[in-house]
Formats: C-alpha cells, structure tokens, sequence
C-alpha cells in the first residue's frame, strides 16, 4: 500500500476517532448531569420521582463518584491522543498535495543545540519503559568491564542498565535537556563509572580511535536530519571496535507495535516526523551501513519485527 493509500485510511480513522471521542464526551456530560442531580437529591433528602442512574444510597454515590471520576481521565488522555496524531496528519497531507520533497540539510544545520518538550522526565517515564525489552537485548551482548559509549544516550537509562558490569560508560547526546536529567539521575544513583557529554555525535574528535569496545546507537538514526546519519555512524565505528545500532525495520510491518510506533513518531512533533519519513523513504538502515563502510556481524529483531538490532564492524580495507 502506498503513502496515499495509508494516508486516506489514517484520515479515515482519524475521523472516526475524533466522532467517538466527541460521542463519548457528551455521554460524560449526561453522566456528569445525572450524578449532581441525584446528589442533590440525596442531600436534601428528596425522593426520586423518576428512574436516575443512581438512588440515594450512599455506597452507590461513591460508586458513581469513583466512575465518574476514571471516565474523566479517560476522556482527558483519550482527547490528549487526538491532537499529535492530526498534527502528524497534517504534514503529511500537507507533503502529499503540494508535492514537497524533504530538504537536505547542509552540515551546519544538521545539528543543533536542542531542548525538546519530551526530553528529560517525560521520555523518562512516556518511552523508557517501552524500550526496556531493547536494552535487555543489547546489554546481554556487553562484555563485562568493557569501556562503553551510548551515541544519544536519552535519559541515559541504557547506562545505567550496563553501568554494573562495565568498566566505564559514557552517555553523549546533543539535547541539553536530556543530559541534565540523566546527570541527576546519576548523582541520585550514586554512579561513579558513568558520565554524560553535551556534544555533537557527527563530530566525537574529542575521543581516540577505537578507545571504546562497544558503541551503542539506539532509536536515534532515524531521528536525525539526513545530513548528519552517516557521519554518525562513521564516527561510532572510528571510536569502537564494535557499534550496535538499533532502529525501525523498513518497511516497518503492519502489526500493532508498528502502529504503535508510528504513532509516537507523528506524535513527537514536525522536524522529528519530517526525519523520521525521510528515514523511511530512505530505506532505513541498510545503505547507511554501506556508504559508512561497516558490515553487519549479527542482526535480531524485536517488536513483532518492527525494530532490528545490528551488531558491526568496521570493514577491513
């Protein structure tokens, strides 16, 4: 199927969810109508002159007030839901009708100082606990007392998952926001082998060749403008001996973790989703690979094959 295709079926559904949500608010509103009354009624010790939802017992008015209240942060959080998702559509309806190609970016635009409105406590708890089955798989691959670097290392949680059995882990990541909170969840866990580096991860000049033994890369590439992904991965595979890279598998299948994923990445705003397609279109991971001129040792998916981990080397010349 192809992007107009899935966009129409994604418009479609769209607008039914939002039909539903706006249903689902009005029966709340009748709900929320129907508990004042039968409180007030209860209060003034009033006797029903009709069927309500509820009498005036006052178990079936906690009853109705603790219902009440779960179906008023779900209608919130399915609301929430409605507007990154419009937003995601927006662009790429906007991408399809006037024929936009996505922009190259020239080297000194391709990376920036950034501090994004999900970075630090809200990836923390939002992402994180959906990527702990990734950094299970990826930490049983490190060697203990092996010198480790993550390349946009997040909140840092995939250090600290490792940080045990390593010798040291740096964590590096050009969002400001992101290493100010993985440097006080640091100090919190009283880590001495683990530090964090604001730093651009297209230039790692500050580190010699081959002074790690693994380089980590996780759910990043796809993120970053297209200028700047291979001297990413060239700059990993110079600084490890080994590089771990892992990313959606394109194309990404049509199963429920890819609509998962999908959606979060139309939900995490313009620039990432215009990267994100721009990955995809790209045909993800394998031509990086090649124009960096690292070969794959070993690849396993995970996420109903929705994300691929590769373990690599630097090819010999």
């Amino acid at each position: 199927m192809d992007d107009k295709g899935i966009s129409y079926w994604m418009i479609t559904g769209a607008k039914w969810y939002v039909i539903i949500v706006l249903g689902g608010i009005f029966s709340l509103g009748r709900s929320i109508g129907w508990l004042f009354h039968d409180v007030w009624y209860s209060m003034r010790g009033v006797a029903h002159k009709e069927e309500y939802l509820i009498d005036k017992s006052p178990s079936k008015l906690f009853i109705a007030a603790a219902i009440l209240l779960l179906s008023i942060i779900s209608h919130i959080m399915t609301a929430m839901l409605i507007f990154p998702m419009l937003l995601g559509l927006q662009h790429l309806m906007r991408r399809q009708s006037q024929g936009l190609e996505m922009q190259t970016e020239s080297d000194d635009q391709a990376v920036q100082e950034v501090n994004l409105w999900y970075d630090g406590i809200v990836y923390a708890t939002g992402i994180d606990p959906i990527a702990k089955k990734l950094r299970e798989r990826i930490a049983a691959y490190i060697v203990d007392n092996s010198e480790v670097i993550d390349i946009c290392c997040g909140t840092g949680t995939l250090v600290f998952d490792i940080a045990e059995g390593c010798n040291h882990v740096t964590g590096v990541d050009h969002s400001i926001g992101m290493i100010n909170y993985a440097n006080k969840e640091k100090v919190n866990k009283g880590l001495t082998n683990v530090e964090f580096v604001h730093a651009d991860a297209g230039n790692l000049s500050l580190y010699q060749d081959h002074i790690f033994d693994y380089a980590i890369i996780s759910m990043a590439i796809h993120e970053m403008p297209q200028a700047i992904r291979l001297p990413v991965l060239r700059e990993a595979s110079r600084i490890a001996k080994e590089v771990f890279i892992a990313d959606y598998m394109i194309p990404m299948p049509i199963n429920k973790s890819g609509m998962i994923f999908q959606y979060l990445e139309y939900s995490a705003g313009y620039d990432h989703l215009r990267n994100f397609l721009n990955f995809r279109d790209n045909g993800g991971l394998d031509d990086l690979l090649e124009k960096a001129g690292v070969i794959i040792e070993e690849e396993i998916t995970e996420y109903q094959g929705t994300v691929r981990i590769v373990r690599t080397r630097k090819a010999t010349t």
